[in-house]
């Protein structure tokens, strides 16, 4: 470029603001040149050729410069060797001219791969990124720096091993045995005490304070990849996730707990969530830290099977204990522990001190064994006792739910933990007054300790009693023959009920669920009927996948039913009352080749209800029979595992085809003996997508093509014939979607 031109265009530039010089020869003289840059707020070098002995001169014009970038991506004409000796020091970088600009406030140094040592004078905000060489960063002013900065970045510095705001901060502390997590007093605030986010990744060799966070008001914290510190992201106001430092990894050899040494606790008093997941070797939290986080909603503790795994220690038997958690977790809503070794004793402490939780989640603790609520007469226990009475807490596998939280739960989850047995009356659970939402999955002594027989007969109808708030159920895994869901004072909320992977269910009696809206009955090899369905005059929804003994349905009372379906049940022969489905919006009818002959009887006395949108099937011969006919409002057609037909559609089935004037989705679905698509497809007026899946026979689109009305054509896992013909598809609106 003319830089004589460009020189004499930027000396009429008095009020430039931001300058930015990327790859430019002659830089440095246009820098020097500038008239009166004293306007400049932010400048950024990159890869710019700028002489070394200009620089200072050139800085100490910005006298009004707020922002500073220096990076180098790649060697160019002004090499590193060059820059790194303004001071002829070697391999350090020293700015003298930045403590003439007064106004400066964030420095940026980026990809300067040769630099070992760094000098920055009082700022806001600080960022070092990719320096692969850097060594030491050193404060020209200690002080000044810490009260001024806001923003501290530093990512990818592998050999960084000093930075005096970490290693002199002590400095800033009166009490010297602060940094053994005891005597938190106001002097600790002096440390960094504007700074708001603090971002430390890929820094190995660096040595931090383990107190984290300096204050309450950080708004970001992101350290990872930090010798002695585990991963930790998030803001002190709102949510921290702890998770294995990604240098030491998931299980490295030192055992570590969480305390007042590692976290200054006091300052996440706001904290709303925190979770800590695949901390395979934290071993404990400190209880009496634990319980400085007063606002803390939310707790996650997720594969971390060493912590709480030991004995309730000592500290928490003191009579200091018992006054200082008093208050501790007393905002905690919700609580997850998955995969984790916990025992009976901690979990059981933690909801003593838990005293408002909506939401009890548990996930894969087999080492539960007995599940009980306090008694009432017991309504204030003393979980935190003399030492010699420790033991008197009951095994490690008990779990003792307060009688508080009885009134205050609303949502409980257990799963895959197969010993776990309840203890009491059948009628105590069902004393959850607000309990909304109830799962147990694979916990087959649960259930069974929860039923009770309907009389002496072992044979009998077994109960199980359910508080009356509850809105949805879901269980797995129930091992008994029958099983007949009652509330307490035979009043019921239940509108969903997921009954999944029983197999020696045999008959599933739902008198009682008056206002369910939602049923799903899958994996129950035993299931051969289903009881009370006249009570569902609610049901929306049905859904029963894998019964393979279930026989019929009653469905006259289900007249408020909009989707129903039906998937790999082998004996079922009969959908009695179908008739009454006059809402029915969607229905899907696979792998149960008993229906299709019981449609065929029906054949001249039912047709399926004109509201009908979707219609899932896997056997043509549906759409040929007079149920069919009246089909004026689907929109979509999914045909899928086209195993009884041949390789094409016959004459009778293309004419059903063509009947559904109102057609907007067609999918041909695992249609592997399927060769050829129908021959008039292009005659369906309304259809917008059309999707072939897993169909590797059809080699080619219809000769007459596709509907003009055609907007989208998916094309997955087909032959390379047809992905082919599709690729040159470039009409109007039309979008093709092929995988490679």
């Amino acid at each position: 470029y003319d830089s004589q031109l460009f020189q004499q265009v930027f000396e009429k530039a008095h009020n430039l603001r931001l300058l930015q010089v990327s790859a430019t020869a002659g830089s440095h003289s246009f820098l020097c040149g500038l008239v009166n840059p004293t306007h400049l707020r932010y400048l950024n070098l990159q890869d710019a050729h700028v002489w070394p002995e200009d620089l200072p001169q050139v800085l100490s014009k910005f006298l009004h410069l707020q922002v500073l970038e220096v990076g180098l991506c790649h060697d160019t004409s002004f090499t590193l060797e060059r820059m790194v000796n303004l001071e002829d020091c070697g391999e350090r970088l020293i700015f003298p001219s930045l403590e003439r600009l007064p106004f400066l406030t964030t420095f940026k140094l980026s990809n300067l791969r040769k630099i070992r040592e760094v000098s920055v004078p009082s700022l806001q905000e600080l960022i070092l990124v990719e320096m692969p060489e850097l060594e030491r960063c050193t404060c020209t002013s200690l002080g000044d720096l810490n009260s001024s900065l806001r923003v501290l970045e530093i990512r990818s510095c592998p050999a960084l091993k000093v930075f005096d705001l970490f290693e002199k901060g002590h400095n800033f502390a009166e009490q010297p045995s602060l940094f053994e997590g005891h005597n938190y007093g106001t002097e600790w605030k002096l440390w960094l005490p504007g700074l708001r986010v603090l971002t430390v990744i890929n820094c190995p060799h660096l040595l931090m304070p383990c107190l984290l966070p300096h204050s309450t008001n950080v708004s970001r914290l992101h350290i990872d990849g930090v010798p002695t510190l585990l991963k930790m992201e998030g803001s002190s106001t709102e949510k921290l996730e702890i998770s294995p430092n990604s240098r030491s990894g998931e299980n490295s050899g030192e055992t570590l707990r969480l305390d007042g040494k590692i976290l200054s606790f006091h300052n996440w008093g706001d904290l709303k969530s925190l979770s800590i997941s695949f901390c395979g070797n934290l071993t404990s939290i400190s209880f009496r830290s634990l319980n400085q986080l007063f606002s803390l909603r939310d707790l996650r503790i997720v594969g971390c099977r060493k912590l709480f795994s030991s004995d309730v220690r000592p500290e928490l038997t003191d009579e200091y204990a018992i006054g200082a958690y008093r208050f501790g977790l007393r905002c905690l809503r919700s609580l997850y522990i998955s995969s984790s070794g916990i025992t009976g004793k901690w979990l059981s402490l933690m909801l003593q001190h838990a005293q408002i939780l909506k939401e009890l989640c548990l996930n894969d603790c087999p080492q539960f064994t007995q599940l009980q609520i306090e008694e009432e007469e017991n309504s204030q226990p003393n979980f935190i006792s003399a030492p010699e009475t420790s033991s008197s807490w009951g095994p490690d596998g008990l779990l003792c739910i307060p009688l508080n939280l009885t009134s205050s739960l609303e949502k409980i989850a257990i799963s895959r933990s197969p010993y776990l047995r309840f203890y009491g009356n059948k009628e105590d659970f069902a004393g959850f007054t607000s309990l909304q939402e109830l799962i147990i999955r694979c916990c087959p002594g649960l259930l069974s300790s929860l039923v009770h027989n309907d009389g002496n007969d072992v044979q009998a109808n077994r109960i199980w009693l359910l508080p009356q708030p509850l809105g949805q159920v879901v269980i797995s895994h129930y091992d008994h023959k029958t099983l007949s869901l009652c509330f307490m004072g035979n009043l019921t909320c239940l509108k969903k009920l997921e009954v999944l992977e029983s197999p020696g269910l045999e008959s599933l009696q739902l008198h009682s669920c008056t206002l369910l809206e939602d049923l799903r009955i899958r994996e129950c090899k035993q299931l051969a009927t289903v009881k009370g369905m006249q009570s569902l005059v609610n049901l929306m929804n049905l859904e029963v996948q894998e019964n393979p003994s279930l026989v019929s349905l009653q469905l006259h009372s289900c007249r408020s039913l909009e989707d129903l379906r039906i998937e790999k049940c082998e004996s079922l022969i009969a959908l009695e009352g179908l008739q009454s489905l006059v809402n029915l919006r969607n229905l899907a009818l696979l792998n149960s080749p008993g229906l299709p002959p019981y449609f065929e009887r029906l054949s001249g006395h039912y047709e399926l209800g004109p509201r009908l949108e979707s219609l899932h099937i896997d056997d043509l011969s549906l759409l040929t029979m007079s149920l069919c006919n009246g089909l004026t409002c689907l929109q979509c057609l999914r045909l899928e595992k086209l195993e009884q037909g041949g390789t094409r559609l016959t004459d009778e089935q293309e004419r059903a085809l063509l009947l559904l004037r109102s057609l907007q989705n067609l999918e041909f679905l695992d249609c592997f003996n399927l060769v050829h698509l129908p021959v008039r497809l292009h005659s369906l007026p309304s259809l917008k997508a059309l999707s072939i899946v897993c169909c590797d026979d059809i080699p080619r689109l219809p000769k007459k093509g596709l509907p003009s009305s055609l907007e989208r054509l998916v094309i997955y896992d087909c032959s390379t014939e047809l992905k082919e013909q599709c690729e040159s598809l470039t009409r109007g609106k039309l979008r093709v979607v092929m995988n490679d």
